[in-house]
């Protein structure tokens, strides 16, 4: 969930064509040891999407009638990525896009998001912890990637990878709401916050017209890194770091800071965003990096063409284990999983040249936590 333009809301987290690699990989299948899809051009669209307090589908609804958040934090994910890549020798060279979403909010302050949203009053009494943090970005650019090989022991395979890549930022937004309120009645709380945004894509009439929003320009690079190693018998451990370094550098951005101290806040489906009577608005330069995502996966033969695997997502301090099977015959292989931590199950079919794969954690999509879906196709020249 985020903040809205006109005060504190709930927010959509995009779903994308998503998860185009099994279990819940966060990593999407795009780290350097997989960059290219094939010996010849390749395409794909990967993405997923987690939000813990609600269902997917209805985050703009502040949950409908499926809110069920933690005690404590409740976090949100979403990551998208597209991209078209083709080999160069011993590189893959690409174009690619992608999104990516984190938020994470305390239970009182969804709680009376949620509550404001369904015109029900505030708890009489209770101390309301308000604590919410957002970033959402959009990119485009381009990528080269670079594996090295090398064989550590008799028929053992140890592959190392890296991607560069350079890339615009399209949209930036950060907002974070810091304070507590007490609800000394059903429509009225009374507390002290901070409320503070920065959006490249700042609504004027929201501005300090005398400052203005100004030309944002966002530029930045990310580095990669992967490890694949094979056993004799067939075992593969992998791992993958994305974002391992990385940094958006952006210019003349709009940022308001917004403060109210033992203010009076009104029941409304804003929070009554007027409580926040001191504040300015400023343009500023800042340096963006992204969280690292982490990924760690295990492969093991068993009989038949069956395998087990296992693997672990660690984003944005939670960690995503899950376990399945994988089955391969003549030209193709299907993958089964679930993470433990969601709940999730993924499916994933491949056959020749074309991939595809979904993920939810709820056969009725309008009610999953979770979802993915995805779709690779690769080529040979």
């Amino acid at each position: 969930m985020r903040l809205r333009h006109a005060g504190i809301g709930a927010g959509a987290v995009a779903v994308i064509l998503s998860a185009a690699a099994p279990a819940l990989d966060f990593t999407l299948g795009v780290g350097p040891t997989f960059s290219c899809l094939s010996r010849g051009p390749g395409a794909r669209v990967a993405g997923l999407t987690f939000l813990e307090p609600a269902p997917v589908l209805s985050a703009d609804k502040y949950g409908g009638r499926d809110y069920h958040p933690d005690d404590g934090n409740n976090v949100g994910v979403g990551t998208g990525y597209a991209d078209l890549t083709a080999p160069m020798g011993r590189y893959c060279a690409g174009v690619f896009y992608r999104t990516d979403y984190r938020g994470d909010a305390s239970r009182d302050t969804l709680d009376a998001l949620v509550a404001n949203h369904r015109r029900q009053p505030f708890d009489v009494g209770r101390t309301y912890e308000l604590e919410f943090g957002s970033t959402y970005l959009d990119m485009a650019g381009l990528k080269l990637s670079r594996v090295w090989d090398f064989e550590p022991a008799e028929r053992w395979s140890l592959q190392l990878g890296a991607t560069a890549s350079v890339m615009q930022a399209l949209e930036y937004r950060e907002e974070h709401l810091r304070g507590s309120a007490i609800a000394t009645s059903g429509r009225y709380a009374v507390g002290t916050a901070t409320l503070v945004r920065t959006e490249s894509d700042y609504d004027p009439s929201d501005f300090n017209p005398f400052v203005g929003t100004g030309d944002p320009q966002g530029y930045g690079y990310a580095l990669d890194a992967g490890v694949v190693l094979r056993s004799p018998r067939g075992d593969i451990a992998t791992a993958t770091v994305l974002d391992a370094y990385s940094a958006i550098h952006w210019n003349d951005v709009p940022e308001s800071v917004e403060n109210a101290d033992n203010e009076t806040f009104r029941y409304d489906a804003n929070f009554n965003r007027q409580a926040f009577v001191a504040g300015r608005d400023r343009r500023v330069s800042l340096t963006h990096q992204i969280d690292p995502r982490y990924r760690l996966a295990l492969s093991v033969p068993l009989r038949r063409g069956f395998s087990l695997i296992t693997s672990d997502d660690y984003v944005d301090h939670t960690h995503f284990p899950a376990a399945g099977l994988g089955y391969r015959w003549s030209g193709g292989y299907a993958e089964l999983s679930l993470d433990l931590q969601a709940g999730a199950v993924s499916i994933l079919l491949g056959h020749d040249w074309l991939r595809l794969s979904i993920s939810a954690d709820h056969l009725d999509f309008s009610e999953a936590s979770v979802l993915g879906a995805g779709l690779s196709v690769a080529g040979s020249w």
